[in-house]
């Protein structure tokens, strides 16, 4: 015993020891901390990839709507038809005045109505999405159109869609 009544081996950590220790507790809070990071990117990617479906799905039910009740369908038509842009579908209606028109312009998906409202197909998002490579196909003997169109968002994610719509009519 020493003079204070403790023997050598309760003097409490070495110095080895609390740095061994401290070493041990750093890795193990990385491996949280990475682990929380890559959850907090996964969740992100997982919303956004939700937004772009969401939103793809609610401009082919936007289409669809329109496309099933119509007697005419004509691709990128010119003046007078009044669609004012390339690639465009002009869907005609029976007993509606006027037409609808959706067409591709800046980076957008519009729909024209009969009424001279243009609404943005992709606005309304909750993160900013940008539309690109539109395409309508059209088969005007059969009243089809096969729609495709890729969504992107602000955080370089995108999603690609592809319908093929036929008139009821």
């Amino acid at each position: 015993m020493s003079e204070r009544g403790f023997t050598l081996n309760e003097r409490g950590f070495t110095l080895i020891e609390l740095l061994v220790a401290t070493a041990v507790g750093a890795i193990v809070l990385l491996g949280i901390g990475g682990f929380y990071v890559a959850t907090v990117r996964f969740a992100e990617q997982s919303h956004s990839q939700t937004f772009l479906q969401r939103q793809g799905t609610m401009i082919i039910d936007e289409v669809a709507r329109q496309v099933q009740w119509a007697n005419g369908l004509t691709q990128n038509p010119s003046a007078p038809n009044n669609c004012p842009a390339d690639p465009s579908l002009r869907v005609v209606q029976p007993g509606v005045v006027g037409s609808y028109c959706f067409y591709s312009s800046d980076d957008a998906l519009y729909e024209q109505r009969p009424d001279g409202n243009i609404l943005n197909l992709v606005s309304g998002s909750p993160v900013p999405l940008t539309v690109h490579d539109v395409t309508f196909i059209l088969d005007p003997g059969q009243k089809r159109v096969i729609l495709s169109f890729e969504l992107r968002d602000d955080q370089s994610n995108s999603m690609m869609f592809t319908v093929d719509l036929t008139a009821r009519n």
